[in-house]
């Protein structure tokens, strides 16, 4: 009650004078038409808190460097008044930092001598959105270093002199987080991934969720410069990040009530397609480990299969099907 009823406010700070944060807001200023010239711009933040706090001074010089950078990017259009493009208003939309907008415009366009999962994971690795960082730890260095180099025709962003301390360090905590996604991908149980890369599941989660933004994001933007050759290695890299499967479990993994964990399960007993669970028995899903009544029931639905009366009674009832544990599958 002390701390938090009764005692005095904390003092609040303007963050909108963050390069990333005014440049998101000055190219949603002129996205929706609420800024229609530079002069309404500038009268508009020289408004803002952010200039209350800190001088109109200050947020005027930011203001103006902010739109040229969304001009020269080919985001906005001057004139005698104010418009975004397409690529600008498109950028808007889906709330991501101008700055990653044009790093995943320019890999796109520059590619790389083979593209792979890689090559995506890094790119969005690249972007100031993903979130959070990951950093070389020293004794991960030579490692990160010889994956970097056996694997140099897959990154679609140019790589730094390794000589260059500040650059090739931050390229390598790029390539890490890429890694820790593709573990990721291909089924690495959690424990694994803190073992192997001393990253917790929190940040996992986190991790994910960013790229699996960031990978819409590129997808979107494929779309829009025509780059339709990769959209369907984006989407289908996006929907393995999401669910944490290789691609041959997502034809498993999309039915409703099935993870990574179960598809595989699945998929090692045989169910390869939802063709292989609509014609196979309840039965058999049973044998399943963690497949229950309930969710063989939903399986079959989902796959278009039919359960007689006396099946799903026998099921409510016990009957003779019982399901087994992993320790005996």
């Amino acid at each position: 009650m002390q701390s938090y009823v009764f005692a005095k406010p904390e003092r609040i700070w303007s963050k909108l004078a963050v390069e990333n944060i005014l440049r998101s807001h000055v190219l949603a200023s002129i996205a929706t038409g609420f800024a229609r010239s530079e002069h309404g711009l500038r009268e508009f933040f020289c408004k803002a808190f952010c200039a209350n706090q800190y001088g109109v001074e200050m947020i005027e010089p930011l203001v103006g460097k902010a739109l040229l950078f969304l001009h020269r990017e080919k985001m906005v259009e001057l004139g005698r008044s104010l418009t975004a493009t397409s690529f600008g208003r498109r950028v808007s939309e889906m709330y991501i930092d101008p700055v990653s907008a044009v790093i995943i415009r320019d890999c796109l366009q520059r590619g790389a001598d083979i593209v792979t999962e890689l090559s995506f994971l890094h790119m969005v690795c690249h972007t100031p959105d993903v979130f959070p960082k990951t950093y070389p730890r020293e004794r991960e260095m030579d490692a990160l270093t010889t994956f970097a180099n056996l694997h140099s025709s897959e990154f679609m962003v140019p790589v730094p002199d390794e000589f260059e301390d500040v650059e090739y360090s931050a390229f390598l905590g790029e390539v890490k987080g890429a890694l820790i996604l593709g573990a990721w991908i291909e089924e690495t149980s959690e424990d694994d991934i803190i073992e192997r890369f001393s990253f917790e599941p929190g940040d996992l989660f986190r991790l994910t969720e960013s790229v699996d933004w960031l990978l819409y994001a590129t997808f979107e933007l494929g779309k829009l410069f025509d780059h339709q050759d990769l959209l369907p290695k984006i989407l289908r890299l996006r929907e393995r990040v999401d669910k944490g499967v290789s691609e041959e479990l997502l034809p498993l993994v999309r039915l409703n009530g099935v993870g990574r964990v179960r598809g595989r399960l699945l998929f090692n007993a045989g169910f390869r397609s939802a063709e292989d669970l609509r014609s196979t028995s309840v039965g058999q899903l049973l044998n399943v480990p963690t497949i229950g009544p309930q969710l063989a029931k939903r399986i079959k639905e989902q796959v278009g299969g039919r359960l007689k009366a006396e099946e799903w009674a026998k099921l409510k009832e016990g009957g003779e099907w019982k399901q087994k544990s992993i320790s005996d599958f």
